[in-house]
This record gives C-alpha cells, sequence and structure tokens, in this order.
C-alpha cells in the first residue's frame, strides 16, 4: 500500500513514515490518505509561498522610502501586514493536522525537481548527524544516488545503510562503471557488430537512469545533457545538481520540446521558466565532498559550459559530443543481412519503475503507461484494451480511439478481472522491453515419450475398469483423472526420459510438469482418437501454420536458387535453371567445361544430421 501511494504522487519524494502515518491517521482508508496527504501539502506549500511573497514585498517597500513621513506611513503599513501575515499563516498552520506523526519535512517544493534535490541535502544531513567519522563526506551524486537505489523512498534511504561509508560502497559498486566515457551514439549499429550494440545498450541505461533520478518530462535535453559529458553519468549527475540541466528545443519540425506522456498519453509539460535552475541557497554547497573518481577532463569540460551546454537556439552541430573515439572496427561485412533475432524489440531500460502488482482498491493509473529508453529514444506504451474497456480521457493523439460502444465499459480498480488483465498487460511490456523473466522454449515431445504417455493412459484405463466393472468403456474415459495419477505419471515419465537424448534429437529431454502431461494428452492423436478427447485446436492451428512457414521458406530458397544471378558468360536462363537443378540434386559443375559432371555425394545421413534440429521443431 505504501508503494501504490508513492506511485500516486509521482514525480514527488515519497516518505515511507509519512505515508504510513497518513494511512494509519485515516484508518487505512487509501483514498482518504491520499486525499489529506495532498491537501495538507498543497497548504503547506501556498503558506510558504506567500510568507516569501510578503517578505519580498516588505523588502521593496523598506528600499523604496526616502522621504521621512513616506518612511513613517510605510513602516505603519509595514507592520500591518507583517502581523496580518502572521495571523493569516497561522490560520493555515491550523488545518494541518496537529499530529507529530504527520509533520512535514522543510525541503518539500512545488518544484519537483528541486525537491529531489534538497531531500539529496536533507539524507546528507541525516548520515552526517550519525557518521562518527567527520572527516567521511558525501557528494551530491551519492547522495542522489542512495534515494534512486531506494526507489526516491526517503525513509528507506536512511534506513538501508548502517553507515555513510557502507551507502558509497554500495553506490561505488552499481554505479561507479557509469563513469566511464562513451562514443557518440550510434543508432543504427552495423547488423552483428557486438561492440556498437553493447555501447548502445550502455547509453540508453544511463540515459533512462538519469531521467529516473530527476523526473524530467523533457527527456531529450538530458540526451544532449549526457553527451556533451561523453555519457559519464556521474558527471552529469553532479552538474545536474549544482547548475542544473538547461531545456533544449527538439529536432523534429511542428514539435517544441521532446516530452514523455503522463497515462492518458497526453504529453506533460516541460520546465517553465527557470525552474530547471537550483535555488541558489538550497543545495548546501559548502558541506559537499568533491566527487572522489571523476576524470579532470570530464570536471574542466563541465566547468566550462557555465551552466549552459546547450541553448534552446543552438543548432543540432552544437549538439554533438566532440570528443574524438576511434570506432571500433568490426568484423562482420556492411552487407550483411540481420539475423533472425533482430526482429525482436530491442532490448530496452524501464522508466518510473514500479513495485509489485497491482491490487484491487488501490488505484494507481500510473500503472496504465509503460516507459521505456530504447535505441536512444523514448516509447510509450499505454494498456488500452479496446475490446473490453472505454478511455474517454485519452489524448486525442490516439489514433486508434473507436466510438463508443455498449459493450465496452470504464476500467474498474475493484474489479480482480480488469486487475488481471491490467497485470498482465505490464509483464509482457516489461519482458519484451528488458528480455529477461522469459520462458524457456517448450521442448517438443520425442515420439517416444508419446509412446509411453499412451501406455500410461492405457494403463489408467484398466485400473478404472478394475473399480467400475458395470460402467461402460466410453462413461470410463470421461471419469476426470485423480491428482495422484498425474504425480504418478509425472514420476514415472520423468525418471525414465529426463536427461536423456532420444532418436532424432541432440538435445536432452527435460523434466516435464503435471501442467505439461496433462495438456499433452490433447495434443497426441493416438491418446486424442483412443480416448475420444477434444483436441487443442489452438496447438494445431499454430503447429500447421508452423509448417506451412517452413515449406513456404524451402520453396523460395528453391525459387531463389533456380533464378540465381546472371552470369559473366551470358549462359541462357534454361541452362543455369538446369545447372542449378542438379546441383540441389548433388551434381556440381566444372567451370572450365560446358559438360555436367556426376560427382559422388555423401550418404543420406550427414543431410539428416544438418537438419534434424530443423524437423525437430516443425514437430
Amino acid at each position: 500500500m505504501v508503494d501504490v501511494f508513492a506511485e500516486r504522487i509521482y514525480p514527488q519524494v515519497p516518505i515511507g513514515d509519512l505515508i504510513r502515518a497518513y494511512l494509519r491517521h485515516n484508518s487505512w482508508d487509501f483514498e482518504s490518505a491520499v486525499s489529506q496527504y495532498t491537501e495538507d501539502r498543497e497548504r503547506l506549500l501556498e503558506s510558504l509561498i506567500e510568507e516569501e511573497e510578503k517578505k519580498k514585498k516588505k523588502e521593496n517597500e523598506t528600499e523604496s522610502s526616502a522621504v521621512s513621513s513616506i518612511s513613517s506611513s510605510s513602516s505603519s503599513s509595514s507592520s500591518s501586514t507583517k502581523s496580518s501575515g502572521v495571523s493569516d499563516t497561522s490560520e493555515r498552520q491550523r488545518d494541518i493536522p496537529k499530529i507529530k506523526e504527520l509533520e512535514m519535512p522543510w525541503w518539500l517544493n512545488d518544484n519537483n525537481e528541486q525537491e529531489r534535490r534538497d531531500a539529496g541535502l536533507a539524507l546528507r544531513i541525516h548520515y552526517e548527524d550519525q557518521a562518527d567519522d567527520e572527516e567521511v563526506e558525501v557528494t551530491p551524486s551519492e547522495a542522489i544516488l542512495l534515494l534512486h537505489m531506494a526507489d526516491w523512498d526517503f525513509t528507506e534511504a536512511c534506513e538501508q545503510f548502517r553507515s555513510l561509508p557502507d551507502a558509497i560502497r554500495a553506490v561505488g559498486k552499481q554505479f561507479d562503471r557509469m563513469r566511464s566515457s562513451l562514443p557518440p551514439q550510434t543508432l543504427k549499429p552495423r547488423a552483428g557488430d557486438e561492440i556498437q550494440e553493447q555501447q548502445l545498450r550502455e547509453q540508453d541505461e544511463r540515459l533512462a537512469t538519469f531521467i529516473n533520478i530527476t523526473g524530467r518530462s523533457d527527456w531529450f535535453s538530458l540526451k544532449v545533457f549526457l553527451e556533451k559529458r561523453h555519457w559519464n553519468l556521474i558527471a552529469a549527475i553532479e552538474a545536474w545538481f549544482r547548475s542544473g540541466v538547461p531545456p533544449v528545443l527538439s529536432r523534429r519540425k511542428h514539435v517544441l520540446y521532446d516530452l514523455r506522456y503522463d497515462y492518458n498519453m497526453k504529453t506533460l509539460p516541460p520546465p517553465s521558466g527557470q525552474d530547471w535552475e537550483p535555488q541558489a541557497d538550497g543545495n548546501g554547497e559548502d558541506g559537499w565532498a568533491l566527487d572522489r573518481d571523476t576524470d579532470v577532463e570530464v570536471l574542466e569540460t563541465t566547468s566550462s559550459d557555465d551552466g549552459d551546454e546547450t541553448s534552446d537556439d543552438e543548432s543540432e552541430s552544437d549538439t554533438e559530443p566532440e570528443a574524438d573515439f576511434e570506432r571500433p572496427k568490426s568484423s562482420v561485412s556492411k552487407t550483411q543481412k540481420p539475423t533472425a533475432t533482430s526482429n525482436r524489440r530491442p532490448e530496452g531500460f524501464t522508466l518510473h519503475l514500479m513495485k509489485g502488482t497491482a491490487k484491487p482498491g488501490l488505484r494507481s493509473d500510473w500503472r496504465f503507461l509503460h516507459e521505456y529508453i530504447s535505441r536512444g529514444r523514448y516509447w510509450a506504451n499505454r494498456f488500452k484494451a479496446y475490446e473490453k474497456f472505454e478511455w474517454p480521457a485519452l489524448g486525442t493523439h490516439d489514433h486508434h480511439r473507436r466510438k463508443p460502444s455498449q459493450t465496452r465499459v470504464p476500467f474498474d480498480w475493484n474489479n480482480q478481472e480488469h486487475i488481471h488483465l491490467l497485470n498482465n498487460f505490464r509483464r509482457q511490456n516489461n519482458c519484451r522491453t528488458t528480455n529477461t523473466s522469459l520462458r524457456e522454449a517448450a521442448q517438443l515431445w520425442s515420439e517416444e515419450e508419446k509412446e509411453f504417455l499412451l501406455q500410461l493412459n492405457l494403463e489408467w484405463l484398466a485400473t478404472m475398469r478394475q473399480q467400475f466393472p458395470d460402467l461402460p468403456e466410453d462413461d470410463l474415459m470421461k471419469k476426470p483423472i485423480c491428482n495422484q495419477t498425474k504425480k504418478d505419471w509425472q514420476t514415472r515419465l520423468n525418471a525414465k526420459f529426463q536427461g536423456t537424448i532420444q532418436q532424432g534429437s541432440t538435445t536432452p529431454r527435460r523434466e516435464r510438469s503435471i501442467v505439461a502431461i496433462i495438456s499433452q494428452r490433447t495434443r497426441t492423436p493416438a491418446i486424442i482418437e483412443r480416448f475420444k478427447l477434444k483436441a487443442d485446436a489452438e496447438y494445431f492451428r499454430k503447429r500447421a501454420n508452423r509448417i506451412a512457414k517452413e515449406k513456404s521458406k524451402e520453396q523460395n530458397a528453391l525459387k531463389r536458387s533456380l533464378e540465381g544471378d546472371q552470369e559473366d558468360d551470358g549462359q541462357p536462363a534454361e541452362k543455369r535453371a538446369r545447372i542449378g537443378g542438379s546441383m540441389i540434386q548433388g551434381y556440381t559443375r566444372d567451370d572450365n567445361d560446358d559438360e555436367e559432371i556426376d560427382v559422388e555425394g555423401d550418404e543420406v545421413g550427414s543431410d539428416e544430421e544438418e537438419t534434424e534440429e530443423v524437423n525437430e521443431a516443425v514437430q
């Protein structure tokens, strides 16, 4: 519940203890706790803003007074304003709960970027108060990364390590590798060039981490900021903390900034005015340590920018990194075609990570959106399921909106079926983005396994005849199989085949689960026919499509080999087709003779060894 609460107030910095206090104060009524927290936060920020405005107004009035009479009147009005200001502030403070555990921290800010910087300062103060050794100091990047490791939960960041040295070592172990410089980004690496692919993944990871740290909407500005620092993430965090990241205009036409989306697929607002700049007195400059291991060259590059790395009117060439990197030479030919695995979604890195799964009754609209960085770009997928749900709040840019229908309903956060569909959406997208937690491809059953499974079914039928001698066989086959029988089948089948290599295969047999065994009953024609089972129509449909696809590939390959390219000697097409057909049948041609010579080929068994895996996959 605390994690969902943090999702509701994103991108604000959550405080675990404060969230639990609000939940307890509202008898664990989630919506009431969120509403009260939001109202208290807004009232507190409004009071702070009013106090700041009145202080500035008073200073201006004092400076502008020159005449004594005007000065006296100004003084009286100033005192009355001050007294009224105190009265208004006390009235607002009276509205905020007086429970001790609900006190707001000093570093709350209506500017979420500045709030994250101030949270880093508060974390530094927390560890300094607990430190026994006064010489141990923390850098801005270390404090920010500690909060990032705790998913920005301030309470967890304070409690996850016993001491400041332990915290610093943990940060270094996880993020020191992101100090290294990387060459300019190559959005389309050459096919098979693993070095370029790895570099692109590292750049995507650093950009995603930087976005998660700042919470900024203008992701392209952060990318340019990293490029100027040769993708040194630690140096970028230090510079963001001390001088900020200026917005960068988009390189696309008709778009001012490249922005992220919210859960209604509407672009988030860009930083307004000078909100991207840190507050002059808000970062505690005197108490921070210098970055420990950043290269001097990177520090000089950072300091020479004077906080204006990329202004809004800079050209595209100005934003390119200036370092001269020697690109690694790839051993792969430029004309080589991508492999089959390149058709999968490129590996990416998720933005706005969320813990656990959605739960009924705990609304978190941010779970409708899946954001990630891949191939140097920002991507966003939104949960829609148009066949079931109506989404009236989606942005107008969504080209797939459909007319309202009586069969579609609004998403219900109290409906377990709706929650299940949402969790499936997030699980599938996370797997496709990160290429992790993917299930291992199923291993097709060998003929020996199928025959043994048929024997197990026949033994079960014989046992049922003994137990129910008066029932006809058709009724016996309709009886359910008990769990103990299923377990016995699993034990016997795995004991016989697991780890063995059957004929026609080169891989050992894996362990079969009970679910796989029962499913195979409806996928084995001999068992389906003998026991009059309902066949798995979806399995046989996919199997037929797979076989048809393989045959189509073979036919296309044969067609290409028959057509061929035009030979230099100008041979007629008929003769080239005849030669191509002869080569497929086990013949070859001598380049120095127009006559065809018979060459004795290998035994067929060698071909079977090369194609056994293909045949196994087609079965």
